[in-house]
């Protein structure tokens, strides 16, 4: 499937979560329905998370709930993406988690802490999910956009970049789900 064939509405909405400050979501859709759901996600204190369940396309982006104490961001994330996983009925989706950026400075620690908190959420619901896997930014835009440097919010410039993130980490797993 092609990126540009993703169709999105133009205003998010906004939405409550208790484990995050701030929730909004844009709707869309893609031409042919997958067999299988693929989820993407952006992680961090500021995320995006996006499902694709038939041709439906649900593209999230927030904040997490602040937590000063260390190691705290992580079990926050595994229980948003808890309270979302059981939000949706549906078996063997494919997802996949951005994974660290090589040579990215900033908050690299709290960063891992938040994507460890989202796997090992999605691991817990082995029902639900047939691969989680966590992949580099740039095999996922090579893959997706054909170009490593692309960035998916040039690509979707309604979107939150977070948002726009974990569409493009979506639609790899829609790739997994093709092969």
């Amino acid at each position: 499937m092609e990126y540009s064939q993703v169709q999105l509405a133009t205003k998010p909405q906004k939405i409550s979560n208790p484990f995050t400050r701030s929730l909004r979501v844009v709707h869309g859709t893609i031409p042919q329905a997958l067999s299988s759901p693929a989820w993407g996600i952006d992680p961090g204190v500021n995320f995006g998370l996006t499902i694709i369940e038939d041709n439906k396309v649900l593209v999230f982006n927030g904040s997490l709930m602040q937590d000063a104490k260390p190691g705290r961001y992580g079990l926050i994330a595994n229980r948003f993406l808890a309270s979302i996983i059981k939000q949706f009925d549906h078996l063997g989706a494919f997802l996949v988690i951005e994974g660290a950026a090589y040579g990215a400075p900033f908050r690299q620690v709290e960063l891992s802490e938040i994507r460890a908190g989202f796997y090992l959420a999605a691991a817990l619901f082995p029902f639900v999910f047939a691969s989680v896997e966590i992949k580099p930014p740039a095999s996922i835009r090579k893959a997706v956009f054909n170009d490593g440097k692309v960035q998916a919010g040039d690509e979707w410039p309604l979107l939150n970049h977070n948002g726009a993130d974990s569409l493009s980490m979506a639609l790899f797993a829609a790739q997994m789900v093709s092969e």
